[in-house]
């Protein structure tokens, strides 16, 4: 016999929250990349003040704030199709770490719906 629950907004406010978070951090990500070029362009004219490592540095920061803000979103994707409970867990353990004030109630619904997920 299957159990129905009810379905409620919560799995759908979490992964809007989710896609918000991702495409800011995405835009941040961006943002970094531009930075690094710009840098390694002006690397060569300002020396002193842009030493390499502060380059890679930079690089470093982009590359893994892409990385997150696609989980993010991906999870969001699916915490507003009701999928994939981990994956959504996860990108809003992620949103967390980027922005607290989304990622906090995107965790908290997440976590309240899971016996909404398939």
């Amino acid at each position: 016999m299957e159990v129905l629950v009810e379905k409620t907004s919560r799995p759908v406010t979490a992964g809007i929250l989710n896609i918000i978070t991702g495409v800011i951090g995405l835009t941040g990500a961006f943002i970094a990349f531009f930075v690094f070029f710009a840098m390694t362009v002006t690397l060569d004219i300002y020396l002193p003040v842009f030493p390499e490592f502060i380059a890679g540095v930079v690089l470093a920061v982009a590359i893994i704030l892409l990385l997150f803000s696609l989980l993010i979103m991906v999870s969001g994707i699916f915490a507003t199709q009701r999928k994939y409970w981990g994956l959504a867990l996860a990108g809003s353990i992620a949103a967390v770490l980027g922005l607290f004030f989304l990622g906090i109630p995107a965790l908290i619904l997440v976590s309240l719906s899971k016996d909404e997920f398939d």
